[in-house]
């Protein structure tokens, strides 16, 4: 089966493109990359999410790395893709692989590269990557022993990327009222992580489908399919909750549902969130969107004078926007938000504090937070 590189970096089926030397090619071509630039010293880290095989294809990668002279941070747990950008900035590395299959069907899997700065490398570095593709035989050695020569140390970024998101935060509005949230993780990786956040925050957190399952229940772990929101709607209602929040498989998406246990599109999250950073942060910087996201967000911009940008469909084109000018939200309107002052990349988990944080500022619950926005872009 060919390799063939998408937007983002390389994704297929299991046991399809996507196979243990399949996985050595890609990872001698990334070698290769970082040995031409002088970069083996500065490293890599690696992250992997819940999905089957990915801690393997994690140490596949980490075994080539290490057999070309690649320092190599391997992360000790499943992970979000974002803690996996924020990994590569801690560590100052040179570049990071993300092993994961993002909101896909449980037989996808791939590999994703992330630049030093956290977020997705530039489109003309991927296609420079990819033409290395199948041109040097892949170098390999045994994981122990890489281990034990301490070309691959094992790394937790847990406690630094949670205390970053707490940092990013008003004091505040931390001690304003307690209240109740519903975190769904739809058996992935990122659930776990916002839902520690939101405790260290003060709240009352009641978390749902947090056990790691390759399978995610039998559906996608994609939170912008209403059907497999339905638990969580639930839940909320159930257990009186303020609302509830679910993450994607790899932490990227959100999606949120209110205190009546009513999905909120993504449309009204960006434009909610956008609202927060505008008026109660007094943040400043362009709105990008693509084509399919609604007028609330150019009347959003206007409102306070702030520059909307339209890059047309596809999440790399927002992306690139993100690295070329200042950008101060950037989303496809499906719960993928980037907010660059954090991260120039995708995390679910940075957008629920931040509408935690929207809620405790202006004392609102969710919906009425939402009519209060529909008021604002409609004036």
């Amino acid at each position: 089966m060919e390799i063939v590189f998408g937007p983002e970096g390389w994704r297929g089926r299991m046991a399809d493109a996507l196979t243990i030397p399949n996985v050595r090619i890609v990872s001698q071509a990334l070698a290769d990359d970082l040995l031409e630039r002088q970069a083996e010293e500065q490293g890599v880290v690696i992250g992997y999410d819940t999905r089957f095989l990915s801690d393997t294809f994690a140490r596949v990668c980490a075994q080539v790395l290490a057999a070309n002279g690649v320092s190599v941070y391997l992360l000790d747990d499943p992970t979000p893709t974002a803690l996996l950008s924020f990994a590569v900035r801690y560590h100052g590395a040179a570049v990071g692989v993300m092993v994961s299959g993002g909101h896909r069907a449980p037989e996808w899997n791939g590999l994703a590269w992330k630049g030093p700065h956290a977020g997705p490398i530039m489109t003309s570095e991927l296609k420079y990557l990819a033409a290395k593709v199948g041109k040097t035989p892949p170098r390999t050695m045994e994981f122990e022993q890489a281990l034990e020569q301490e070309r691959v140390r094992y790394a937790n970024c847990d406690e630094p990327y949670v205390h970053h998101l707490l940092r990013l935060l008003s004091l505040s509005a931390r001690k304003k009222r307690r209240l109740h949230i519903v975190v769904d993780a739809m058996h992935g990786a990122g659930g776990a992580l916002l839902a520690t956040a939101f405790e260290e925050l003060g709240s009352d957190v009641t978390k749902m489908r947090m056990r790691h399952d390759p399978l995610f229940g039998g559906i996608m772990p994609d939170p912008t399919v209403d059907e497999y929101l339905i638990p969580l709607q639930e839940k909320v209602v159930e257990s009186g909750a303020s609302f509830g929040l679910a993450v994607s498989g790899d932490g990227a998406r959100i999606a949120a549902v209110d205190e009546k246990g009513r999905v909120v599109s993504g449309q009204d999250l960006f434009s909610l969130v956008a609202l927060h950073l505008l008026r109660e942060r007094g943040w400043a910087g362009s709105l990008v969107k693509t084509s399919e996201v609604s007028k609330k967000i150019e009347k959003l911009g206007n409102r306070f004078d702030q520059r909307v940008r339209e890059v047309g469909k596809g999440f790399k084109k927002v992306q690139d926007r993100v690295q070329r000018e200042d950008v101060l939200i950037a989303g496809e309107g499906n719960g993928s938000l980037i907010i660059p002052r954090h991260m120039p990349e995708r995390d679910g988990a940075f957008v629920g504090v931040l509408l935690l944080e929207h809620l405790l500022w202006t004392e609102k619950g969710l919906r009425e937070a939402l009519d209060e926005m529909e008021n604002i872009v409609e004036y």
